[in-house]
């Protein structure tokens, strides 16, 4: 998982991505607040050796 904040959204745009992320996860609720915490890892984001 990567955090990146940013001033703006061309400085967002230009950001290189890791080659481990692999999904943009901003929209997705499964990733705010404290569900990570309380629920963990979502299914669908499991690796298949689980």
């Amino acid at each position: 998982m990567v955090e990146a904040d940013f001033d703006s959204a061309q400085a967002m745009e230009a950001f290189p991505m890791p080659d481990f992320a692999f999904r943009e996860v901003t929209a997705d609720a499964r990733f705010s607040g404290g569900y990570l915490v309380r629920d963990g890892l979502p299914k669908d984001m499991l690796p298949n050796t689980l």
